[in-house]
């Protein structure tokens, strides 16, 4: 049965998508059997024949053989590399069922005048426990496929459609699968984008548009555009005779186009079960190839790297290259210093018998940039770092977050950097109780928490300083007596030494009088500068806002940036994603047995007895 969700090419498509490409009948013919020598010598690689196929990889990769090769390697090299994405692919199988009941892939039938083509992507069902984002991603890389055999055009725009789509499917969007995404596309199938247009957005859904621009190069980035006020904007980029109806268009309804585009992907069932078995071979990569791809190895370590080693799931702090720049800048801080101050950081920690050589090189240059570009303060406070971890395992030992302990704690508390910096790039976190059960507070499983979303923080984070606001409400007497001095004063050694924290604010909101004397007992051991940044706000006042922009704040405080409850379950879910790190870290200290130097009794550190050798970081 012909299915006519992809109309055949005229020959005056044909003829513009090449000549764009700037070639023609006799050079796309040479550039396809210089292709199909070239397979044939390749060793690693299954045999593509299909010379549609290969000219539409000729035409995408702007009619460069050498790209073209380095796209065609990569694309059977991911098939080995993620096969959660480009393998099983049966359009008969149950997930194809229900994730097709789910979301939909929709390239439209007509061409633009300049003949790009859209693709309109979207949910159909709004319940995120159905949504499973690797099958989204395999249906994608699928209706892929079928374009290389099928399609022919320019380029690509792209509709995200933002209805049905909730908090619970941002969750479970996570960077590696965003960037698995954006290398699949960009470098195996050879994707050209001309613009993505995100319609019917909610006010939430910044975080996943911020997340999917961190992860695109800038030229790319630049050109996604968010229409939030009806479909009117939308209609000036692309004519309403090519979009769906419910998009205002003339082109019939997502339900019948889908419908068509489901039924062939089916009649490709027995092309996908062979494709299965089509992958690069690393074990038969050839000599010949060494010197024409060295670059493509390139990729494939950073796309391998990158994929095991990257265990974040939200781009929660919305930080850009510009914003990076600007800070360093406010910080008098160039490139060149901060790698030089890397660099003999990394030197300076090989040589340290006691320590593990386990501080990376971006919260090497984040600690750089805490400790006012001082080599000598680095060095301390890693020690400290390290050695706190053994001074204190009731706050740095046991972190694992799918045990209880997180489960209760994450109940009790949250502790929320928000998103947006403020003028002065500087983060602001929430600190709010969320049970008022004074039996539930555990304080050192408060702290324990707070410590692992601040080390989060030195892996992603780039900011000039802190402000906390801490909302009191549901703050009882019986919860302030268990913050005992020796209890802040670790709170004040591991943030302001172990971590280098540059508090600009500490903020009590929503404050009763009997929180007079937990601030001055947290003030007396606290610096005088720091002491005066400390504010308490009585219930009812809006004096926060002096101190802090709404559309940096949640909600429930007069903000705009969408609701606590929102946030602190994406802060949760990318916890739970560094599971393995804060594993990795319980055997990550320092070896006292080892260390270089006299020993000090911990009274040095914390003000009350114990014993701890020396610090000797010169």
């Amino acid at each position: 049965m012909f299915i006519m969700a992809l109309p055949p090419s005229s020959n005056d498509v044909v003829e513009y998508v090449r000549a764009s490409a700037g070639v023609n009948e006799t050079r796309i013919q040479e550039a396809v059997k210089n292709l199909k020598d070239w397979l044939m010598l390749q060793p690693h690689l299954p045999y593509d024949d299909d010379e549609g196929r290969l000219e539409r990889r000729f035409v995408w990769c702007k009619a460069s053989l050498e790209r073209t090769k380095s796209a065609i390697d990569m694309y059977y090299t991911l098939r080995a590399v993620v096969p959660e994405i480009l393998s099983n692919r049966d359009p008969f199988s149950p997930w194809f069922r229900q994730i097709t009941s789910v979301s939909y892939c929709l390239p439209l039938p007509t061409l633009t005048d300049d003949c790009h083509r859209v693709v309109v992507l979207g949910n159909l069902d709004p319940d995120a426990s159905k949504y499973n984002v690797l099958d989204v991603f395999k249906l994608i890389f699928m209706v892929g496929d079928v374009r290389f055999s099928e399609d022919c055009c320019v380029a690509d725009t792209y509709i995200v459609d933002m209805t049905n789509f909730g908090v619970g499917h941002i969750a479970k969007i996570t960077m590696p699968a965003v960037k698995k995404l954006e290398i699949c596309a960009i470098k195996g199938y050879s994707a050209r984008i001309r613009a993505i247009h995100y319609v019917n957005v909610p006010r939430y859904a910044d975080v996943l548009i911020n997340l999917v621009r961190s992860v695109m190069k800038p030229k790319i980035a630049s050109r996604m555009q968010v229409h939030t006020k009806g479909m009117n904007t939308l209609h000036k980029e692309i004519d309403r005779k090519i979009l769906p109806e419910e998009f205002g268009g003339q082109a019939g309804s997502i339900s019948d186009l889908w419908n068509d585009w489901k039924e062939k992907l089916e009649t490709y069932r027995e092309w996908f079960l062979e494709q299965d078995k089509l992958k690069a071979d690393e074990s038969n990569t050839s000599d010949v190839s060494e010197n024409h791809f060295r670059e493509l190895d390139i990729y494939k370590q950073v796309t391998r790297s990158f994929f095991q080693d990257l265990p974040t799931n939200m781009d929660l702090l919305l930080l850009s290259k510009e914003t990076r720049d600007q800070i360093r800048t406010r910080a008098e801080i160039d490139e060149e210093r901060i790698k030089e101050a890397v660099k003999l950081l990394k030197k300076w920690l090989e040589l340290q018998p006691h320590l593990p050589n386990d501080y990376d090189e971006t919260r090497m240059e984040t600690l750089f940039f805490r400790c006012k570009a001082s080599i000598e303060k680095c060095k301390q406070t890693i020690d400290l770092y390290y050695s706190l971890r053994t001074a204190i395992p009731e706050i740095y030992c046991n972190r694992d977050p799918s045990n209880p302990w997180f489960k209760l704690a994450t109940s009790v508390c949250c502790f929320i950097p928000l998103e947006q910096l403020t003028e002065n790039y500087d983060r602001v976190t929430i600190i709010k109780c969320l049970d008022g059960d004074p039996s539930n507070h555990h304080p050192y499983d408060m702290l324990k928490l707070l410590f692992m979303i601040v080390e989060v923080r030195t892996i992603e984070d780039y900011n000039m300083a802190d402000i906390f606001i801490i909302d009191m409400d549901n703050i009882t007497v019986s919860h302030v007596v268990k913050y005992t001095l020796p209890v802040l004063k670790k709170i004040e050694v591991s943030a302001m030494r172990g971590f280098k924290g540059r508090l600009k604010g500490l903020h009590l909101i929503n404050a009763p009088p009997v929180v007079d004397s937990a601030v001055n007992a947290f003030k007396s051991i606290l610096k005088p500068q720091m002491a005066e940044r400390v504010h308490v706000h009585r219930k009812g006042s809006d004096k926060l806002l002096d101190y802090v922009s709404p559309k940096i704040l949640p909600e429930e405080y007069g903000g705009e940036a969408g609701s606590l409850h929102d946030l602190w379950t994406m802060w949760k879910q990318k916890l739970g994603n560094y599971r393995e790190w804060f594993l990795e870290q319980e055997n990550v200290k320092v070896d006292e047995s080892k260390r270089p130097g006299e020993s000090f009794n911990t009274s040095d550190l914390f003000g009350f007895e114990g014993s701890f050798r020396q610090l000797n970081v010169d």
